[in-house]
C-alpha cells in the first residue's frame, strides 16, 4: 500500500469522540467486516434482531438499505415493496411508516425505520463501529424526492455523520449527497449492470467515473473483481469493497487481493477467517 493511499485511510477511519459509536479505527492493512443488512445469515435481515446481533458480535461496521414512507419516514427494507397483510405487494413509496412497521415478518418482527436503527446504536453500542446507509431507488427505479435531504438529517441528528458511509447504485444520488455535505464520505456500488454498460475491462472509464463523484470507496460485486482493478483504484486512494462475500475460500480470496473491506451475511465467519 502506497504512502498517500494510507494517508487517505487514516483520514477516513479518524476516530471520535469515545462518548459514542466512533469512525472505526482501520491500521495499515487491516480489513474491515461489514455486516449485509445486519448479518443476514445470522439473523433475518435488516431488523432490528439483526442489527442488534451484529453489535454483539462487535462487528465492524452494519450495511442497511433505505426507501423512503408515503409520509417521508426512511425505512429500513431492502425491496421497494412490502407484502400486505392480504399477501399483496405495495410500493413502500405508497404507504405510512406506521402501516410498514405494524406488518409482521419472519418469527414475530417487524420493518425498522432508520430512526430505530439509530437509536438502537445510539444505546447499546460501546465500541467503534462504522454504519453503511445504502440510498436505494422505488419500484419504478425513480428516486425518492429528497431522500437525500432526510438521510443526511437524520445521521446528523444522531452525531453519526462522521462515522457514517453513504452507498448507491445511483449515481445522481450519490452526487446530490455530496453536493449537500462535501465532507460525507460516499461509496459507488458497481454491478453487472454498470460493468456491461461502461464494459468489463475498461478501468480507465471506471475510475474516471469514480473521480467524479468524488466517492470515498467503491463497493464491487464478487464476481466481477479483479486485483487489476484494486490496483487501478487504490493507485487513485479510492478505497475498495466486495460483495457478498459469504464463503471461507472467497474471504481468503479477497483478503489476499488486498480489498479494504468485505460485505458479508456472515460476518462471525469472516471474524474467524481473518484472526
Amino acid at each position: 500500500m502506497k504512502l498517500s493511499q494510507r494517508l487517505i485511510i487514516t483520514v477516513f477511519i479518524t476516530i471520535l469522540s469515545f462518548t459514542s459509536c466512533q469512525l472505526l479505527p482501520i491500521v495499515n492493512d487491516s480489513i474491515m467486516v461489514v455486516a449485509h443488512r445486519g448479518g443476514a445469515a445470522l439473523e433475518l435481515e435488516n431488523t432490528i434482531e439483526a442489527f442488534r446481533n451484529a453489535i454483539m458480535h462487535r462487528v465492524d461496521a452494519i450495511e442497511l438499505d433505505v426507501h423512503l414512507s408515503n409520509d417521508g419516514i426512511l425505512i429500513v427494507h431492502h425491496d421497494p415493496v412490502v407484502v400486505d397483510t392480504d399477501g399483496k405487494k405495495i410500493a413502500i413509496r405508497e404507504l405510512d411508516a406506521a402501516y410498514v412497521s405494524s406488518l409482521i415478518i419472519g418469527d414475530n418482527q417487524h420493518i425498522p425505520t432508520l430512526r430505530e436503527v439509530l437509536t438502537l446504536i445510539k444505546e447499546t453500542c460501546n465500541y467503534p463501529l462504522t454504519l453503511f446507509v445504502e440510498i436505494k431507488v422505488d419500484e419504478n427505479k425513480q428516486r425518492y424526492p429528497l431522500i437525500e435531504e432526510k438521510v443526511l438529517a437524520l445521521l446528523d441528528e444522531f452525531s453519526m455523520i462522521k462515522n457514517s458511509l453513504v452507498l448507491s447504485f445511483d449515481f445522481p444520488t450519490l452526487t446530490t449527497i455530496k453536493s449537500l455535505d462535501s465532507e460525507i464520505h460516499t461509496s459507488a456500488l458497481i454491478s453487472k449492470t454498470y460493468l456491461k454498460k461502461v464494459g468489463v475491462n475498461d478501468v480507465g472509464e471506471i475510475i474516471e467515473d469514480l473521480l467524479t463523484l468524488k466517492v470515498s470507496s467503491v463497493g464491487i460485486k464478487d464476481a466481477y473483481i479483479s486485483s487489476t482493478l484494486i490496483e487501478a483504484l487504490h493507485g487513485e486512494d479510492i478505497l475498495v469493497g466486495v460483495w457478498t462475500v459469504n464463503t471461507e475460500r472467497q474471504m481468503k480470496k479477497f483478503i489476499n487481493l488486498n480489498v479494504n473491506f468485505i460485505t458479508t451475511d456472515d460476518p462471525v465467519l469472516l471474524m474467524r477467517v481473518l484472526r
